[in-house]
């Protein structure tokens, strides 16, 4: 049982490695990012809400006051940024350098931790940050002075981590007594509003096919999937495991990269996804080892 849930669990990391290579794909045949944004979460609501309900048939849910619902919908409002902020800083860097950016998220929330509970990082925590912070160097070649990475990819990622950060931070403790799933959907009930009225200016009028049929994948392989996985696998996982396996989000989004677009990666940026993988592993273990003196 822990075996396949740990399966389910490296599927769903994997699953989030598409993403970014087939937003690049889709903007090579002509998807404009509003209109491809738009529809990722259009049919994910779609999906998630076929889900929701085929779930909520086999475990009875519990009802949500209004106030419930209108938090969780709002909450979608930093998926729908974090997406903005990542997918805009697709156009600009490759995929290895826009999926090392969004890795910043395990630090960030390290210190929105800190200042949220008023207390100072422990030791190890400071490792880890700057740990992350060597790999990240290393993964976008910023230590090379002839470095032509774009700083504008560069901070659209860290936005994009800030945003993923938050939603990570508050999503967890959102609501706990409903499922992965129906929490899922309603937030993306409110992800498309928020990037309905960012975007609805440059949502394309006319032929739409190209952001239809590529938005109807994305949402599958940023959503659907993962989500479905991680609602299996995660109780079925021993606790810490789960977050470590998810770190293969990183090398998985890299060689597909490699492998759809060709991408190249030196053996510099190899070490420093190596030296993010095994820091977001360190702070897995000492959240489980932390966890387990409380």
């Amino acid at each position: 049982m822990k075996l396949y849930g740990s399966l389910f669990v490296a599927i769903a990391a994997i699953s989030y490695g598409f993403p970014a290579s087939l937003m690049k794909l889709a903007s090579l045949q002509g998807a404009q990012i509003g209109g491809l944004l738009f529809f990722v979460f259009f049919f994910a609501i779609i999906f998630l809400q076929i889900l929701s309900f085929i779930s909520s048939r086999k475990q009875k849910q519990q009802p949500l006051t209004l106030c419930k619902h209108i938090v969780v919908i709002g909450s979608g409002t930093s998926i729908a940024l974090t997406n903005t902020c990542y997918f805009l800083a697709l156009t600009h860097v490759p995929v290895a350098i826009a999926a090392v950016m969004l890795m910043q998220s395990v630090w960030i929330a390290i210190v929105l931790e800190c200042l949220l509970n008023k207390r100072l990082p422990s030791l190890l925590q400071v490792v880890i940050v700057l740990l992350i912070l060597l790999g990240t160097s290393l993964a976008t070649n910023l230590w090379l002075v002839s470095s032509q990475v774009s700083v504008i990819g560069l901070f659209l990622g860290f936005l994009a981590a800030f945003c993923y950060a938050l939603t990570i931070q508050f999503t967890n403790k959102l609501a706990p007594d409903i499922s992965p799933i129906r929490k899922a959907s309603m937030m993306s009930i409110g992800a498309f509003i928020v990037i309905t009225l960012i975007w609805w200016r440059y949502i394309p009028v006319g032929s739409l096919w190209v952001e239809i049929r590529w938005g109807a994948l994305i949402s599958i392989f940023a959503m659907v999937l993962p989500l479905a996985c991680l609602s299996y696998g995660m109780p079925r996982t021993p606790p810490g495991r789960g977050e470590i396996i998810s770190s293969l989000e990183l090398p998985a989004a890299i060689g597909i990269a490699w492998l759809l677009l060709s991408e190249s990666i030196t053996a510099a940026q190899l070490v420093g996804v190596i030296i993010i993988i095994a820091s977001v592993m360190l702070s897995c273990i000492h959240n489980k080892h932390r966890q387990g003196r409380v």
